[in-house]
């Protein structure tokens, strides 16, 4: 965090400074760069959200009912929309919290549109704006252990 430059969104590499931009992410993790304006759902809701009733989730959730319903052929689809979901909330939007929320849940509902979005710019804005509060809390830690001293000192 000592390296990340939030204003210019550069990270520095001895004395240059490298900017992190969404054409970055997009050749770094393949995903597109145009389309559609990702939608982030508050709750789970449409086809996985039926899947998990009432009840908050947690990746282990997933993984356990991903398990349920692999070797069936019906719930190919199923399988699918939850290893999308396992990657929104592993690879491209984590979060600190123990249960998943504010992820584009509704996308999943049909598989062969994912690729209309603009998953770039969105995995880009994420990665900025916790880069950014991962610095503002780095600066807090390490400004506990300084001590400052104003005025002089005399030796009697």
């Amino acid at each position: 965090m000592s390296r990340w430059v939030p204003t210019g969104e550069f990270i520095q590499v001895r004395q240059q400074l490298v900017k992190l931009s969404c054409l970055d992410v997009t050749i770094c993790l393949g995903l597109s760069a145009g389309g559609n304006d990702v939608v982030f759902d508050s709750e789970l809701c449409g086809e996985v959200g039926l899947l998990f009733p009432l009840r908050e989730i947690k990746v282990s959730d997933i993984i356990e009912r991903m398990r349920d319903l692999v070797g069936e052929e019906d719930n190919v689809q199923n399988v699918s929309r939850l290893y999308g979901l396992v990657c929104f909330a592993v690879l491209f939007f984590p979060r600190t919290s123990r249960t998943l929320t504010n992820l584009p849940s509704r996308l999943l509902d049909n598989l062969d549109t994912l690729r209309q979005y603009r998953w770039a710019s969105h995995v880009h804005s994420f990665l900025i704006s916790s880069l950014n509060r991962s610095l503002t809390v780095y600066r807090e830690k390490s400004n506990k252990h300084t001590i400052f001293v104003s005025g002089s000192v005399v030796i009697v």
